[in-house]
């Protein structure tokens, strides 16, 4: 009998490690950074937006706001084709993960290979060094196609420093990260008609890619998310025609909409280039 309870004993404090289970009984597994890999400050999106096109002599325009842990709320208004955001520069570390064991129940963390941290966005990190509004397109362009994405941006010291990537362009998508909607015509005909989009979101809003640099001069990308809220109301103005884009989850890429160019005369089909 006592044979039988040892054996049982012993299937239940080693099954669960042999079975892969994210819950252990005699030991268990925690997350944690190792050695720094590399380091930079960047300017670094509390929110990007693009403006509708003038078309036919008429305002279009968008109002924005954008929220993002430990930085000055933006607010903002672009209009006429331009687009634009709030930056701030911000203290970013590329770390090496690993998993440490610890005796007694509990969860095994599964531990990524590295972690990319704004350490300005957190709490006790240290503070960005700036934040204001860049303008990415000037007014008059009949899309924004040519938002770029990534610059180059100084402080009054005369210091620059590159952005991350961010992406928030009439666009396919960037790699395999496409927009998963409808990308339409819309059109607004005859005189004084107007519309109002509304476009609102909470949580991860915008997508990144961090370019870190490695001691050895190596590239180092690392993508991810931006915690934040971002809100922005779109007013076009009729008669207005062209292509607008949504993004799917609300626009990991940068902003509400994206704007095209409108299609051919020949047909009704928008298309947007590859990033």
């Amino acid at each position: 009998m006592l044979a039988v309870l040892s054996v049982a004993l012993a299937l239940v404090l080693v099954l669960p490690s042999a079975l892969g289970s994210p819950n252990q009984i005699l030991g268990h597994t925690t997350c944690t950074a190792g050695p720094v890999l590399a380091q930079a400050w960047l300017w670094t999106p509390v929110s990007v937006v693009d403006s509708p096109p003038t078309y036919n002599n008429t305002t279009n325009w968008v109002t924005a706001s954008g929220w993002a842990p430990f930085e000055t709320p933006a607010l903002y208004n672009v209009s006429g084709g331009a687009a634009g955001g709030v930056f701030s520069l911000d203290d970013w570390v590329l770390t090496r993960m690993h998993s440490s064991w610890h005796w007694g129940a509990g969860a095994s963390a599964s531990c990524p290979g590295t972690a990319a941290v704004d350490l300005s966005r957190t709490p006790g990190g240290p503070p960005s060094l700036a934040e204001n509004y860049t303008q990415l397109l000037a007014p008059g362009a009949s899309s924004d196609v040519g938002v770029p994405h990534q610059f180059n941006g100084s402080l009054p010291s005369g210091a620059t420093y590159p952005s991350v990537y961010f992406f928030a362009n009439y666009t396919d998508g960037f790699a395999n990260l496409s927009f998963r909607s409808i990308t339409y015509a819309n059109e607004l005909v005859g005189s004084g008609g107007y519309e109002t989009t509304r476009f609102s979101s909470e949580g991860a809003t915008l997508f990144v890619v961090v370019p870190f640099v490695g001691d050895n001069g190596q590239p180092l990308p690392v993508a991810g998310y931006l915690t934040g809220v971002i809100s922005a109301i779109y007013q076009l103005n009729g008669p207005w025609y062209g292509c607008i884009q949504w993004g799917s989850p609300p626009n990991p890429f940068g902003t509400g909409l994206a704007f095209g160019p409108p299609p051919p005369d020949n047909g009704f089909q928008c298309v947007y280039p590859k990033a």
